[in-house]
C-alpha cells in the first residue's frame, strides 16, 4: 500500500429513529450512528445538506397525508442518487448522515470526502427530476462539528 491510498472499512448503517421537539414542534430525526461514529473523520471533512419544502403540512408542521408520500419518495430518490457518487478511485464519496423532519423541511445530512464532485454531481438534478423544490448547501467541516452538535442535541 502506497502512502497516498487509505484502507477504510466498509460503513454499514445503522439507523437510530428518534422523536424530538425543537423549538415546539415535533422532529423525526433518522441518525446513522455509524457515520455519527466513523473513526477516520479526516477523510469526510465536508458537509452537505440537501433540503426540500413539503407543499402541504399539518396544524404540527409535518407533511400531511399524501405529502408524505411524494417528500419520502423524493428523500429515498435523492440519497441513492446522491450515495452513488464515488471519487475519482471508484471509492464511496458521500456518507448518509442523518434525515430530519421538521417545520415543513425534509433534510438530508451527508459527510462528503470531495465537495468538487458532489457539487458537479448534485447540479445535474432539475425540480422536475424530483418533483419538489429543493436547495443544497456544503459547508467545510474538518472537526465535524455539525456532526457533534447533531449528536448533541439528541444528548
Amino acid at each position: 500500500m502506497s502512502d497516498s491510498s487509505v484502507t477504510i472499512k466498509a460503513v454499514t448503517t445503522d439507523n437510530a429513529v428518534m422523536q424530538t421537539i425543537r423549538d415546539g414542534r415535533p422532529e423525526l430525526l433518522v441518525l446513522n450512528r455509524s457515520v455519527a461514529n466513523f473513526d477516520r473523520p479526516e477523510l469526510f471533512t465536508w458537509h452537505l445538506g440537501i433540503a426540500m419544502r413539503a407543499q402541504a403540512v399539518d396544524t404540527d408542521g409535518m407533511p400531511a397525508p399524501g405529502e408524505i408520500e411524494i417528500v419520502n419518495e423524493v428523500s429515498e430518490a435523492v440519497t441513492m442518487f446522491v450515495l452513488a457518487g464515488k471519487t475519482p478511485l471508484g471509492a464511496p464519496n458521500v456518507l448518509f448522515l442523518a434525515q430530519s423532519t421538521w417545520n415543513g423541511v425534509r433534510e438530508l445530512l451527508f459527510r462528503v470526502h470531495d465537495p468538487v464532485a458532489a457539487i458537479e454531481l448534485i447540479s445535474k438534478k432539475t425540480f422536475e427530476t424530483w418533483k419538489r423544490n429543493w436547495e443544497f448547501l456544503i459547508e467545510e467541516d474538518p472537526e465535524w462539528q455539525k456532526v457533534r452538535a447533531l449528536t448533541n442535541s439528541l444528548a
